[in-house]
């Protein structure tokens, strides 16, 4: 672990202590309080606003890049007091607080199933505890837990991430990466059952069989395994953002078109996420590695 992960593994330790606490010894109505307090200050992403408020400027108005940065650092509190409360999510939760603005893709998903693909936006676990909530049978991929160099700090929490949201998922559940020899016949297995299998793929993950995307003037070489597999099995193939938006968490859908290629499937995914990004910018966690990106040959040249 290097110095600056040291760092940042510490501060979130001390981070989730004290939410940890301030959420289990406080009323409900005073959480929006920490929020604007407490979890800004003590936040880990502190450590890193330099890099972010830096990519925020490099695709935003200069007078913007501040306000959207502690949007963006609220929107982790908010998730991290969303998880430190799965166990209490149930369908009046889901009224009160998310938004569905396409309901009959919603609809088409519980009932079709397929891959859905989604972005890091702080709050795509607790996406899929709506999704289950809403009736969908959800498995999602994820990173093993105890992988992470962060593990031998946080790894209780996000421990609990895991297996609070998964007690939503109508009987689907994570399906760890590190798990190669069964992954794929899992996945499949997911795929042919019409139940939703959520990936994550906005982060560059280059091999010699990359297929390269362009996200805000950059190029990034998504993984493509669970696509490859959806187009192999012919199943419907949609996008999902999941972000707060004016104090409640709105999911945004949209259906690829699947009878396309590859490369049309990761241009029309990064696509959907541009759109969201100029719409409101603190939706993405991926401008903690937009700068690490290569820029794309239209923006160099």
């Amino acid at each position: 672990m290097t110095p600056e992960q040291n760092s940042f593994a510490r501060r979130y330790r001390l981070y989730l202590r004290c939410m940890t606490f301030l959420t289990a010894a406080t009323p409900r109505r005073w959480h929006v309080l920490w929020t604007k307090t407490l979890g800004r200050w003590v936040n880990p992403y502190g450590l890193r606003a330099g890099k972010i408020k830096g990519a925020l400027a490099s695709v935003l108005p200069a007078a913007r890049v501040d306000s959207v940065w502690l949007e963006w650092v609220d929107s982790h509190v908010r998730f991290t007091q969303d998880f430190l409360d799965y166990d209490n999510l149930d369908l009046s939760w889901l009224d009160r607080n998310v938004i569905v603005e396409q309901v009959q893709l919603l609809a088409d998903l519980r009932k079709s199933g397929g891959l859905l693909l989604t972005y890091h936006s702080h709050h795509q676990n607790t996406m899929c505890c709506a999704l289950g909530l809403s009736g969908c049978r959800v498995s999602a991929l994820a990173a093993a837990p105890e992988d992470s160099p962060l593990f031998s700090f946080i790894g209780r929490w996000a421990t609990q991430v895991n297996a609070g949201s998964e007690q939503h998922f109508q009987g689907g559940r994570y399906l760890f990466l590190n798990n190669l020899r069964s992954l794929s016949r899992e996945m499949r297995h997911v795929l042919t059952k019409k139940e939703v299998l959520v990936c994550l793929c906005d982060f560059h993950k280059p091999s010699v069989r990359s297929v390269f995307g362009r996200v805000l003037g950059r190029c990034i070489a998504p993984p493509t395994g669970a696509i490859e597999l959806a187009l192999r099995a012919g199943v419907p193939i949609y996008v999902a953002m999941f972000a707060p938006f004016q104090d409640k968490l709105h999911l945004q859908l949209n259906k690829l078109e699947s009878d396309n290629g590859l490369s049309e499937i990761i241009g029309e995914y990064f696509a959907f996420l541009e759109s969201c990004v100029l719409a409101n910018p603190s939706c993405w966690q991926g401008w903690d590695w937009l700068s690490d990106l290569p820029f794309s040959e239209a923006e160099s040249s």
